[in-house]
């Protein structure tokens, strides 16, 4: 009995430390083309989440790309502008629920368009998309 006691404690002071530490993001590798980027973090929690980006020829191919891409979203949870970091108003910006059917996983994307180029946030965790939207955008 008094072993499950400091089992218990065990798991709870390790639940406490969990929820309350920052997530951490660590660079994995970085991935460039002539007009995109990806680079992957890998998380304090080992969840991988990478940050992407591809520019397009004018305004309008980018958001033509970005309403296509909103069209092989699972489920839309939020399409509102939000201002980012620089006071810049960005008025196509969405995040919503992807499912891959090689993987048979769901991943969680936000996306946004700032002028001529498409920008994403990828994870299959919704709280480490936020949090690195949080800090990055």
């Amino acid at each position: 009995m008094r072993y499950l006691l400091y089992v218990a404690i065990a798991i709870f002071t390790f639940a406490v430390s969990v929820g309350i530490s920052p997530i951490r993001f660590y660079p994995e590798y970085i991935a460039c083309g002539p007009n995109n980027s990806t680079t992957s973090f890998r998380s304090s929690y080992f969840i991988q989440t990478s940050k992407s980006y591809v520019s397009y020829d004018t305004e309008q191919e980018a958001s033509d790309a970005f309403d296509a891409e909103l069209v092989t979203a699972h489920t839309v949870y939020d399409r509102t502008p939000k201002v980012n970091n620089e006071g810049m108003l960005i008025e196509q910006r969405a995040e919503y629920l992807l499912y891959s059917p090689n993987n048979d996983e769901y991943y969680v994307e936000i996306m946004w368009r700032q002028g001529k180029t498409l920008h994403w946030i990828h994870s299959r965790s919704y709280t480490h998309v936020k949090e690195f939207e949080k800090r990055n955008f």
